[in-house]
C-alpha cells in the first residue's frame, strides 16, 4: 500500500513512470541522496513551469487588455510574441552542462584559492566575495538568496553575518558540497533562470563568478529572475568579469594579443563576459539604482538597489 501511494505522489507531481522505477529501486537500496536528487530535480522542473506559466498568464493579460482598449494588438506586437513563450523555454532548457562542475565539485575549493591570472573565471576569489558581504551589507535576520552557490563559501559569509541564506546550483554535487561544509544553509537544485522560490522572498539576491556561463537571453532571463525574487527596497548583486563597453573588449583584446597573453584571450573568447553598461541600463529601466565597484582589472561588482513601490 505505501509503495502505491508512493506512486501515486510521484506521479501527481509530473515524475515520469521511468523515473518513478528508479526512485523505487533507489528506495529499496535505501539510498536517499539518490531519491533525494530526482526529487530534487522534479521540484525544479516543476517551479520552471510555474515560472513559465506565470509569463503565460501576464501575456494572456496584456493581450485581453489591448483587446479592450483597442480593439487588439498591433503587427508588431503580434510579431513579437508569437513564438516568444517557446523561445524562452527553449532558452532555459539550454543550460550549460558543459562545465563539468559535478566532477570537479571536491577540488573546487582549492582550485579557486590558487588562480593568479586576472583573466582567469576565478580571478581574486577571496577579495572579490568579501567585496560583495561588504557593499551589500546584510542587516541580521534578512534573508538573501545566492544563485549559483556552488560549495556556499560566499553565502556563509552572509551568514556569519547573520542572515538567513539560500542558495541555488545546478550542480548536485556542489551542493552536496555545500551541505556537507555549511548545513545550516537551505539549497535547492535549480538554476539562474528558473530559481525554485516563490516571488519576493529575498532581501538580497547575490551571484558571484557564474554570470558569465550564460548566454546573452540567458543572462536577461536571469535578471528578470533576480527582479523577481528580489522584495521592493531590496538590492542585488552580480560580481563578475565584465567590460565596461564593447569598445573595452575589443581594446583588452588587443592588448593582450601585443603583450602574447594568450592564455586571458582564451578565457575571454571561452566565457561570456557581459558589458556593463548593458546591465546598468537593464536596472535603470526596471526601477533600481545600479553602482558599479572595479574590484581589480577584469573583476566588477554591480550592485542595483530596487525601488520600493507601496
Amino acid at each position: 500500500m505505501v509503495r502505491i501511494q508512493t506512486i501515486v505522489i510521484l506521479r501527481e507531481m509530473g515524475m515520469s513512470l521511468t523515473d518513478i522505477r528508479v526512485v523505487l529501486n533507489e528506495m529499496d537500496r535505501s539510498r536517499t541522496d539518490t531519491v533525494a536528487h530526482y526529487l530534487e530535480m522534479q521540484r525544479s522542473v516543476l517551479y520552471t513551469k510555474w515560472i513559465e506559466l506565470s509569463h503565460t498568464i501576464r501575456s494572456t493579460e496584456y493581450i485581453i487588455d489591448s483587446f479592450d482598449k483597442n480593439g487588439g494588438l498591433a503587427d508588431n506586437e503580434l510579431m513579437t510574441m508569437s513564438g516568444g513563450l517557446k523561445r524562452l523555454q527553449e532558452i532555459r532548457e539550454t543550460t550549460h552542462t558543459h562545465w563539468d562542475f559535478d566532477a570537479n565539485a571536491t577540488s573546487f575549493d582549492e582550485r579557486v584559492l590558487t588562480v593568479t591570472d586576472p583573466w582567469a573565471p576565478y580571478s581574486g576569489y577571496e577579495r572579490v566575495l568579501n567585496s560583495i558581504v561588504e557593499y551589500v551589507c546584510p542587516n541580521e535576520g534578512e534573508s538573501g538568496l545566492e544563485l549559483a552557490i556552488g560549495t556556499g563559501n560566499l553565502s556563509n559569509k552572509f551568514a556569519a553575518k547573520g542572515a538567513e541564506m539560500s542558495g541555488v546550483d545546478q550542480s548536485f554535487e556542489m551542493l552536496r558540497q555545500c551541505r556537507i561544509k555549511y548545513p545550516r544553509i537551505r539549497t535547492k537544485l535549480g538554476n539562474m533562470m528558473a530559481a525554485p522560490f516563490f516571488d519576493g522572498q529575498f532581501n538580497f539576491v547575490v551571484t558571484s563568478y557564474a554570470f558569465h556561463l550564460l548566454t546573452n537571453e540567458q543572462q536577461l532571463l536571469s535578471l528578470r529572475e533576480m527582479d523577481r525574487l528580489t522584495v521592493n527596497g531590496g538590492r542585488v548583486c552580480i560580481a563578475d568579469h565584465m567590460f565596461l563597453q564593447d569598445r573595452d573588449r575589443l581594446a583588452t583584446m588587443e592588448r593582450l594579443k601585443r603583450d602574447g597573453n594568450d592564455k586571458a584571450i582564451e578565457s575571454i573568447e571561452q566565457h561570456n563576459f557581459a558589458n556593463l553598461s548593458n546591465l546598468i541600463s537593464w536596472f535603470v529601466q526596471h526601477s533600481y539604482t545600479p553602482k558599479t565597484i572595479p574590484i581589480n582589472e577584469s573583476v566588477h561588482l554591480l550592485l542595483a538597489y530596487k525601488e520600493n513601490s507601496y
